[in-house]
């Protein structure tokens, strides 16, 4: 009898913030946003290494009041493995079911109130890349007082620097 598979949600290195419908989480290893939508951080906030997909969906079924299927949470088990948002001791992707998104929509059809798991994410900028209000050279010139860089080394496009080469 094959071992059941029970996710674990990642708690290393990851920056949580719980709003109303969704959960932010920054993941300090990837320099990356992601959002989580109430039902795929519902999943998330429920892989505790003690509850199989079948009982996060009993839980869900429970906390939505309409039947959320165990396909659905397999979804979001997937999108929350490729995210690197479960344990990598955890995540056996070949023990979670293979239905696609399509074939999830087709079964609880376009009316049902349980959003599909959703997850978004961003790439934060790099620290220099985020830095607001630094000066920018728009054309070259050869006049020391114009440059808004302190040194030549400063001076990423080479702009305050005149054409034979000094400053």
């Amino acid at each position: 009898m094959p071992k059941k598979f029970m996710p674990i949600a990642r708690q290393e290195e990851i920056v949580v913030q719980e709003l109303e419908n969704e959960t932010l989480v920054y993941d300090l290893l990837r320099n990356r946003g992601i959002c989580l939508n109430q039902t795929s951080s519902l999943v998330w906030q429920n892989c505790n290494g003690k509850n199989t997909a079948a009982e996060i969906s009993d839980i869900l079924t429970v906390k939505f009041k309409e039947f959320v299927s165990e396909e659905l949470v397999s979804l979001a088990l997937r999108q929350l493995s490729k995210e690197n948002l479960l344990q990598n001791e955890s995540v056996n992707i070949e023990e979670i079911s293979r239905t696609s998104r399509r074939e999830v929509i087709k079964k609880i059809g376009l009316t049902s109130a349980i959003a599909l798991p959703l997850i978004s994410s961003i790439i934060a900028p790099k620290a220099i890349q985020a830095q607001s209000g630094a000066p920018t050279c728009m054309s070259r010139t050869n006049r020391p007082e114009m440059c808004p860089c302190s040194s030549s080394t400063q001076c990423a496009g080479g702009c305050c620097q005149d054409p034979g080469g000094g400053r």
